[in-house]
C-alpha cells in the first residue's frame, strides 16, 4: 500500500512540473503578445500622425479603420514633431479635409501636444487662416496658450486676417 501511495506521489509531481511547464510557456506567449500588439498599435499611431501631417487622407482613413485612437500620442523617439497627435499634425501643415475628418471621428479640438499648444495655435504659427477658421467655427478655444497665445503668435506674424478672425472669436492676449 505505501508503494501504491508513493507511485501516486510521483505520478502527481511529474504531472505538477508539466502543468508548471504549460503555465510558464503560457504566460510567455503571453507577454510576447502583449508586446507585438503594443508595437504595432505604436507604429499605427505613428502611421496615422504622419498620414495627417502628409495630408494623405486615404491613409488617415485606413488607420481609423484600423482602430487607431485618434487623440493618443505616439511614444516619443527623438524625432522631429515626435509624440504629436494626428489632428494637431494636420493642423500645423493646413489640411483642412484631414482636419476635418479628425473632427468628426472624435478628435479632441483644444486638445495640447507636449509643448502645451492646440491644434489652433498650430495653425495660427504657420499662418494657416483657412485652417484656423475652420477651428473657430468647430469650437476651439481661441484663449488657450501653448507657445504664447494664439493672438499673440498671429500679431507676431503680422498676420492681419488671421489677428480679425481670432478678434471676431474673441480672442485675448
Amino acid at each position: 500500500m505505501a508503494s501504491n501511495t508513493l507511485g501516486q506521489l510521483r505520478g502527481s509531481l511529474v504531472k505538477a512540473k508539466h502543468v508548471s511547464r504549460i503555465k510558464r510557456f503560457t504566460i510567455m506567449v503571453a507577454v510576447i503578445v502583449v508586446c507585438v500588439t503594443f508595437f504595432t498599435h505604436q507604429n499605427r499611431q505613428w502611421q496615422l500622425t504622419r498620414a495627417a501631417e502628409d495630408g494623405d487622407l486615404a491613409a488617415v482613413k485606413r488607420c481609423m479603420w484600423l482602430g487607431v485612437n485618434v487623440d493618443a500620442e505616439p511614444i516619443c523617439d527623438g524625432a522631429a514633431n515626435s509624440g504629436e497627435p494626428a489632428f494637431i499634425a494636420a493642423a500645423r501643415e493646413g489640411h483642412d479635409d484631414v482636419v476635418l475628418f479628425l473632427l468628426h471621428h472624435g478628435a479632441n479640438i483644444n486638445r495640447r501636444d507636449s509643448c502645451g499648444n492646440t491644434a489652433l495655435n498650430a495653425a495660427v504659427i504657420r499662418g494657416h487662416s483657412s485652417t484656423v477658421q475652420l477651428l473657430l467655427s468647430h469650437g476651439a478655444n481661441p484663449n488657450l496658450q501653448g507657445e504664447g497665445s494664439p493672438l499673440w503668435n498671429a500679431e507676431n506674424r503680422d498676420d492681419t486676417n488671421i489677428i480679425e478672425v481670432l478678434k471676431s472669436h474673441g480672442a485675448t492676449k
